[in-house]
Parts: C-alpha cells; sequence; structure tokens
C-alpha cells in the first residue's frame, strides 16, 4: 500500500533537486525513497542487514553504517543528502547533523524528516493504547527486530523532537532553512515533520 505522506516527501524533493545530482540517503531502510527520487549517482546508508539484502536485490547501491560513529565520506562529497525519519532512532544526533553537513556540498539540499511530537500527541497515543507501538524499549535501533505480538516493526525511539528542537539541531551558519511542512492526515495532529536546507555557497 502506497502511503501518501512518503509521495508527497518524495514529491517536494523531486521539485527542488536537478536529476543529474548526487544523493545520500542516510538511513535507507528497504530503498524505497531511493528508488524514487531523481538523481544521476546514488548511495544508501543503513544498519540494518536485513534491509540491505533487500537494497541490493532492488539493483541499489547501499553500504552497511552506524549512524553514532563517523561516516566514511569525504567532504562535500553530495548534491543531496535525505534523512528520513531516522533521527529519533540516533543516540549520537548531534554528532550526525555536523555529519551531514560536512558531507553536503555548497549549494546541495538537505532534507529530513522527524516524527512530531507534542503534548496532545502524546496524549492521544497513550489514550488510544498505542504506547508500545511508538516507544517499545524492546527493539534494539537496527530495523532487524520484529515483535508482531506487540506490532513493533521499528526500532525503537530515543530521541522526541518539536518543530522548534529539530531545527535547532541544523542551526549551522551554512545552511539556510526553506521549506518547513507539517505532515500528516489530520491537522490537529501532524504525524511528521519536513524541513529542507539549502547550504549557502561561502564564495557569493
Amino acid at each position: 500500500m502506497v502511503d501518501p505522506l512518503w509521495d508527497e516527501k518524495i514529491r517536494i524533493i523531486n521539485e527542488i533537486i536537478d536529476k543529474d545530482s548526487k544523493v545520500l540517503d542516510v538511513g535507507c531502510g528497504d530503498g524505497h525513497v531511493l528508488k524514487r527520487i531523481k538523481g544521476k549517482e546514488k548511495l544508501g546508508l543503513d544498519i540494518s542487514a536485513q534491509y540491505l539484502k533487500i537494497c541490493r536485490k532492488s539493483g541499489l547501491k547501499v553500504r552497511k553504517q552506524d549512524l553514532n560513529h563517523t561516516i566514511k565520506i569525504k567532504d562535500k562529497s553530495f548534491d543531496v543528502i535525505i534523512c528520513f525519519e531516522v533521527l529519533e532512532h540516533v543516540y549520537e544526533i548531534k554528532q550526525l547533523a555536523k555529519e551531514l553537513n560536512r558531507i553536503l556540498k555548497d549549494c546541495g539540499y538537505l532534507f529530513v524528516t522527524v516524527p512530531h511530537h507534542s503534548n496532545f500527541k502524546s496524549l492521544v497515543i497513550s489514550l488510544f493504547g498505542m504506547f508500545d507501538h511508538h516507544f517499545s524499549p524492546l527493539t534494539d535501533g537496527s530495523g532487524d527486530d520484529d515483535f508482531p505480538g506487540l506490532g513493533i516493526k521499528h526500532g525503537r525511539h530515543i530521541n522526541f523532537f518539536s518543530e522548534k528542537t529539530v531545527t535547532e539541531l541544523f542551526y549551522f551558519k551554512e545552511l539556510k532553512l526553506i521549506k518547513t511542512v507539517k505532515m500528516g492526515r489530520n491537522r490537529l495532529l501532524p504525524m511528521s515533520i519536513f524541513l529542507a536546507y539549502k547550504k549557502n555557497n561561502p564564495k557569493t
């Protein structure tokens, strides 16, 4: 089943980037975004052996990477970096934000999404018995865990972002926030925050 929220994210990116872009998908999962994004050269990073296997079967170029550690990619190597629904699973988020900024080329684009958390949303999650699905401590964040009894198929969330906190995480002088979108089927309960940044050219 196609998720319209993912369709919207991909549509926005494809409207902004160039078809000849060099694209890095950080936390690429099963490759469903990487397959649909424009780009001449594309690389995905993920820690899950299961997801990497799926990507390779689809013909995608991927590499295993623990995002809590330094990413072994040269400075200013990619025109476009995508980091969708990843930061909530990573311990070293400040280090990862610095790494993404380091790898992004001047005049390049960074696209980030995180689950949107607010007091009202957290209350609804608790009231409707969805707490374990969202906040379970049983998974290790690798994406290889599956607890069908609880309906848990994703690594646990260890970070919880509001629009303010995720924006502050990427507060680098060379990054300019060009677009923010709260995404969800209900405006009162946005599921995700979408941020688009453009990196300044220091020569201009």
